[in-house]
């Protein structure tokens, strides 16, 4: 098997970097078209701040921990004692510390990036939301907070393995509730958006913006697929670094999937403005009136 470590580790430099310029680009656009921050975009940087965060500890857990370096075997098929030694022995209270705190860190990461996405919605669409908006936000809210709470109550303060949570079941059900918050959130506009009179070129943008989100569902599958395949694996610690750079990869791409590109006709749905005397507003207010 080839050593993941060198892919995880660009991963974790050029992932979050990427949100870092688009949230960059997003801030531009805003201060180009002389409008304020709003709530959406305060949450969305805390959110590149936690998915900032989440590349650190699987950087160094890759570097101390030895995510993503396979075991060696001798050539009866057993693995070598050295090389499980060197991961199960010296490593294991790293391996054990950067699950921790990946935990930790991807859900409210996770969640205030779609909690931005709502209050996106709420501004754009206006009072057409406002009801399914406030609901999916206390059920996000919930699921952030318990699983996180979860997931603490799981490793802290006693030895791992003592406390009833079971470490995979919690992130399995985390997983799955978050594809289908993913698909939920993604759905919401789209009825409203498809009757936007505008033009062919910001539709394909519009598109884009849903495309994109798909990816990022996608990539939640994937990760919880191999999650659960890790029951089966021997080399646990070198498939589970797999779900954790796809988890970092959701957080970066649904933090990008928000920005705008700044100009008059933007590349996503975040540089529509709420000012009601904007063009966009009033095509939107059209559309949904007739909707």
């Amino acid at each position: 098997m080839d050593d993941l470590r060198p892919t995880i580790l660009a991963l974790c430099i050029s992932m979050p970097l990427a949100a870092i310029i688009a949230v960059a680009l997003r801030v531009r656009a805003r201060h180009v078209q002389k409008l304020k921050l709003e709530r959406d975009d305060y949450t969305i940087f805390i959110a590149l701040v936690l998915a900032i965060a989440l590349a650190v500890d699987l950087a160094i857990g890759c570097q101390l921990g030895r995510f993503g370096a396979p075991l060696t075997y001798k050539h009866n098929g057993d693995p070598d004692p050295g090389s499980w030694f060197n991961i199960w022995g010296k490593a294991s209270h790293q391996i054990h510390n950067t699950i921790f705190a990946s935990q930790l860190l991807w859900y409210p990461c996770i969640g205030l990036t779609r909690i931005s996405v709502l209050l996106f919605y709420s501004r754009v669409f206006k009072k057409r939301f406002d009801r399914i908006v406030t609901w999916m936000t206390i059920i996000i809210a919930v699921w952030m907070i318990s699983f996180d709470a979860a997931s603490f109550y799981a490793w802290a303060f006693r030895p791992y393995g003592e406390n009833c949570t079971s470490d995979f079941i919690l992130h399995v059900t985390g997983a799955s509730c978050d594809i289908l918050i993913n698909v939920i959130v993604l759905a919401i506009p789209i009825r409203a958006v498809s009757k936007l009179p505008t033009f062919k070129t910001y539709r394909i943008a519009i598109i884009g913006t849903f495309l994109v989100g798909l990816l990022v569902v996608t990539g939640a599958v994937v990760g919880l697929v191999f999650a659960v395949g890790l029951l089966l694996e021997e080399d646990i610690i070198y498939y589970a670094s797999i779900p954790l750079y796809l988890d970092i990869i959701e957080a970066c791409v649904g933090i990008q999937k928000m920005q705008g590109s700044g100009g008059n006709h933007p590349a996503c749905l975040v540089s529509i403005t709420s000012d009601p005397t904007s063009q966009d507003f009033r095509n939107v207010g059209s559309s949904l009136a007739r909707w």
